[in-house]
């Protein structure tokens, strides 16, 4: 894999260097990884809010262990639009919007109840959890380089 180009996200000032912390990126993925197990534990518990926590709490990680992995960090803390944008600017907007598009569907269908949901919801507050571990992956990938 190709390093990284990450000269326009620092010309627009939403990364910055941060020596040092490429070994903290691994570390870091590993925080990703452990949000999307807890969110799987949460859907058998329909704790449906909690999972949502957890799967944006595992794209904000994963981005910034990419940036880690490069010895920076983001300028801002961390925010939904930074990980979108990040994905957008090194993958393709079909993947990006692919991942992002089923991490907002749980987001999108609170409150749920926590009597069982239809197999349409069920399936949809899946995808999302999916979505998030499908980020984290793509992350680790290059972090793991």
């Amino acid at each position: 894999m190709m390093p990284m180009d990450w000269r326009r996200m620092k010309e627009e000032g939403l990364v910055v260097d941060f020596e040092g912390a490429k070994p903290k990126a691994k570390p870091h993925i590993a925080e990703g990884w452990q949000c999307c197990i807890r969110a799987r534990a949460l859907y058998t518990e329909a704790e449906y809010e909690a999972i949502d926590l957890e799967v944006r709490k595992a794209l904000l990680i994963a981005a910034e262990s990419l940036c880690y992995y490069d010895n920076l960090r983001p300028a801002e803390p961390t925010t939904l639009e930074f990980s979108e944008r990040l994905c957008l600017e090194f993958w393709s907007e079909e993947l990006t919007r692919r991942i992002f598009d089923r991490a907002y569907i749980l987001g999108g269908m609170l409150p749920l109840p926590r009597e069982p949901l239809s197999e349409e919801e069920a399936a949809m507050v899946r995808r999302s959890i999916s979505a998030s571990t499908e980020f984290v992956a793509l992350i680790q990938s290059y972090v793991f380089t």
